[in-house]
Formats: C-alpha cells, structure tokens, sequence
C-alpha cells in the first residue's frame, strides 16, 4: 500500500493499494495515475505502507470502509522528486498550511507529466468491419484513421482534413467507442542555439 498526496485542496493523503507489477518500482516521489472519484489524476507516493492501516479512499464515506482502488499507472522509473527534496517540500507545506497535494504538484513543471486524453477507438467489431473492406466513404476514413490506435476528435480532425462524420453511426453500430487514451507530457525540451568557431579559424586571428 502506499500513501498518494493528490492535487486536490484538501490536507490528507489517500491510500492505494499497489499492483504486483509495480511493487518494487513503488518509491516515494514517484508520480503515479490513480482514479480518484470519476476523474484520474497524477500524484506523487508520499509514503510505503507494509500493511493496511485506517485506509483512507478518497471516495469513502465516513465510517464505511472500501477495497483500496489499486494505482492504475506509474508514471517515473525514478522518483521525480528525490527524498532529500520532497523532505523539504513536505516540511515547508505542513508550515506554510498549504495542501500537501498542492504544494508537491506546484514543485513539479507544469505539463511534465504523462496525461490522458478522451478519444476513440475500434471495437473487435469494427476490426473485423475494417478488414473485411465492408466500409466505405466517410465511415471507412474514420475507421481507417483508428486503425492505428486510439485517436481524439481534434486528433482525426488533423488526419481526416476537417471534422471526421459518422461518429454517431459506428458508436452506435458498436464499430468504434469511447476511450480513455495515454498521451505523451505536453512540455518539450528546451532547445539551445550555441556558436562556435569555424575549423579554418584559429584563436590568434580572433
């Protein structure tokens, strides 16, 4: 089990119990997805739990216990905030009364985090629909462009060259559905531009 400081405005930390395949990797300042209500949010593992104690689910009502939801992702093969500073970070927002949440969310770049998106995607059916060529036109466009996996309105927007049609049809005819689909952090890395000699240059001509 491992406790999770949320972004939520609120001064506790919720439990999560921790899927087989991500035990070891499990650290503290380790971001991690978790489904907290109807929405999923990132937040960073505040503490290891050995054994459940008082679990705190952020979905539980006072004085009605639940299973723990388990974390749906991990999200750093490395903590993104090493001991020493999500340490300082923990002492400086239990001093400034800031939601601890809040606080370790605030010291991480904004958009650096893996994010999910909803979109669409083909169903089995719509596969085998695909396959067969039995679809044309627009339809066959639109099940073309998720062949590939999931896609977002605006994302079939750029492949299709202006707004996909006859959605409504194959969401309904169980060729494609709704989707919650894993997207890439939305900050890129800096590029520098740098100068330096030309190699026919030498120093004592400068």
């Amino acid at each position: 089990m491992v406790r999770v400081a949320l972004p939520l405005p609120v001064d506790r930390l919720f439990d999560y119990k921790v899927p087989a395949p991500l035990a070891r990797a499990s650290r503290p300042g380790c971001r991690v997805r978790v489904q907290a209500g109807s929405r999923r949010l990132v937040g960073v593992i505040v503490e290891q739990i050995p054994s459940p104690q008082s679990p705190s689910d952020p979905d539980r009502e006072p004085g009605a216990p639940r299973p723990l939801r388990p974390l749906l992702a991990l999200l750093d093969d490395e903590p993104a905030l090493p001991p020493s500073l999500l340490a300082a970070l923990l002492e400086e927002a239990r001093a400034c009364l800031c939601p601890i949440g809040i606080a370790l969310a605030g010291a991480l770049p904004a958009g650096a985090a893996p994010r999910t998106a909803r979109g669409l995607r083909l169903t089995t059916r719509g596969r085998t629909a695909l396959a067969s060529g039995a679809v044309e036109g627009g339809a066959g466009r639109v099940l073309r462009a998720l062949a590939g996996g999931g896609r977002t309105p605006a994302e079939l927007r750029r492949m299709l060259g202006g707004p996909p049609s006859h959605l409504e049809e194959l969401v309904r005819d169980r060729w494609i559905e709704p989707a919650t689909l894993d997207r890439s952090p939305r900050v890129r890395r800096a590029r520098i531009q740098t100068a330096r000699l030309a190699e026919h240059v030498a120093c004592a001509e400068v």
